[in-house]
């Protein structure tokens, strides 16, 4: 049989770890999606708030993601700044993290807000230090006249 053997550098480690934070901010993104219909049901054993939302409530779950977008990338650049882009990437996590689980563990609205507040503070400084760590890790062409 084929012995296949996998080295893996620091290099695959980084880019698979900076993938993975994409993909997990693209959930903070379309989080709302599956979890309107749970939150309109009056049934509380589906629903966590253990009643139906409001409109204003629901513009305010699927706005709150754009608030903690304007404010995301100044923290998160003065981190990478100081201390670098790696660590600026992964304290990214952070944030995510804290807010995918108040959002799984809140029974109040205003706990769905933390989340959503917390989850793109953290996701809008990754469009930005995602490209720049991107751009350390690929080799660069030869150019050949």
């Amino acid at each position: 049989m084929f012995s296949v053997q996998i080295k893996l550098s620091y290099t695959l480690v980084s880019v698979l770890a900076v993938n993975l934070l994409a993909t997990s901010g693209d959930i903070t993104m379309t989080w709302t999606s599956p979890i309107y219909p749970k939150l309109h049901s009056n049934d509380s054993t589906i629903n966590p708030i253990g009643r139906e939302i409001t409109r204003d409530e629901d513009g305010w779950i699927g706005s709150l993601v754009n608030v903690g977008a304007m404010f995301g990338p100044l923290p998160f650049s003065f981190v990478s700044e100081r201390f670098g882009r790696k660590i600026g990437l992964l304290s990214i996590a952070i944030p995510h993290i804290i807010a995918f689980m108040t959002m799984a563990f809140a029974e109040s609205v205003y706990l769905f807000y933390l989340g959503r507040l917390l989850g793109d503070l953290s996701d809008s400084p990754r469009l930005s230090l995602q490209k720049c760590q991107r751009t350390s890790t690929t080799r660069k062409p030869t150019q050949k006249v």
